[in-house]
């Protein structure tokens, strides 16, 4: 069963994109204010970045098979998994150069702790 608003959309070329898109320039020229009016909510989907992603994420959701579900949480769990102990091994080796470069070696931290200048945070006031 096809609404009439819908086959009136359809018969315009690239219509299910084109006229939402025009109703809401025509909405934002003639009443910027009218999200403001709905309340906080309608008008925190109206401002930002907020409503493209949100379009972005229905439309890449609405195209994902739940069958493959399984697959996309593996693959993104382990890109996740690789990426976090990439940033440990590469942190580690980092700090390991780093610490040892300091004069006093690794032992030079709690040097630096105790060379501190107390008469800028002076809270024994």
């Amino acid at each position: 069963m096809q609404i009439p608003i819908k086959r009136t959309v359809e018969r315009t070329p690239g219509g299910m994109m084109v006229v939402p898109l025009l109703a809401g320039c025509i909405i934002a020229t003639f009443a910027p204010d009218l999200p403001k009016f709905f309340g906080s909510f309608t008008a925190a989907l109206f401002s930002g970045a907020l409503p493209i992603l949100a379009v972005f994420y229905v439309c890449m959701g609405s195209t994902i098979d739940l069958k493959m579900t399984g697959y996309i949480a593996k693959k993104g769990g382990s890109l996740f998994a690789t990426k976090i102990l990439l940033g440990v091994i590469v942190g580690l080796i980092a700090g390991h150069f780093c610490l040892f470069s300091l004069p006093g070696g690794p032992n030079a931290l709690p040097n630096l702790e105790e060379k501190r200048n107390e008469g800028l945070f002076d809270f024994s006031r």
